[in-house]
Formats: C-alpha cells, sequence, structure tokens
C-alpha cells in the first residue's frame, strides 16, 4: 500500500566538518529540475573526457550533487570565508560547497535514502 505522508516543511542535515543545511523537501519537481540542470550541465562536458566512461559518471554525479544542493538548500551553518567569517547562503555558493567530496558524498546520501526508502516500500 502507498501512503501520502511524504514529508512536507524543511529539515536541518548535519554533514561533515561542522557544516549543517537546511533542505527543502526534496520533491519530484525538486529531484527533476536537479537533473535537467545536470544533463545541461553535462552538454557542456569536452567530448575528449566523454570518452571516459569513469571521468563521465564522476561528472555526472557531481553536476546532480551540485544542481541538488542549488535548489534544495535554504540555509546553511557552519561555512566561511578564509578569514572564518560565515558567508551567505546563494546558489552558487550551494553548489560550491558539494566541490568538497566528504560534503557531498554525506549530502547525497542524506537526501537519497529517505527516496530510496519510499522506493523500496513502494511509495516512491
Amino acid at each position: 500500500m502507498i501512503t501520502l505522508d511524504l514529508p512536507t516543511e524543511p529539515r536541518w542535515l548535519d554533514l561533515p566538518r561542522g557544516v549543517s543545511v537546511r533542505i527543502r523537501p526534496v520533491t519530484t519537481a525538486v529531484l527533476i529540475a536537479a537533473q535537467s540542470a545536470a544533463r545541461r550541465a553535462l552538454e557542456e562536458v569536452p567530448e575528449t573526457e566523454r570518452q571516459d566512461p569513469a571521468l563521465l559518471a564522476g561528472l555526472g554525479f557531481a553536476a546532480l550533487v551540485e544542481a541538488l544542493a542549488r535548489y534544495a538548500i535554504l540555509d546553511w551553518r557552519g561555512v566561511g570565508d578564509a578569514a572564518g567569517a560565515p558567508l551567505d547562503l546563494t546558489r552558487e555558493r550551494a553548489a560550491l560547497l558539494m566541490r568538497h567530496e566528504d560534503l557531498a558524498t554525506a549530502f547525497w546520501e542524506a537526501v537519497h535514502r529517505p527516496l530510496a526508502v519510499l522506493a523500496a516500500e513502494g511509495n516512491g
């Protein structure tokens, strides 16, 4: 049986290195927007880099996580400039945060895990 009690409120995720991000619920619309943006980003990859399947897979994951961060992150804590002053959140900065592999992996796992559970239950 399918249930309709999907998250409707933003939630905080604790990431490595003292970073926390507040994300909107990752709905179908948010995920499709991120996938579309990632596809557009991959179209810009030089043809020589597209020939390596492993590199293309890595670039695809990075593009997806960066796009998802742009669309899903609403607020953050623990992100600062070189002098340690807190930085205001922008979509571009959210994407830049995901260039840190440990943060990108933790973000993806925290966002994807509930979606995978829903799919396994037949709710996704």
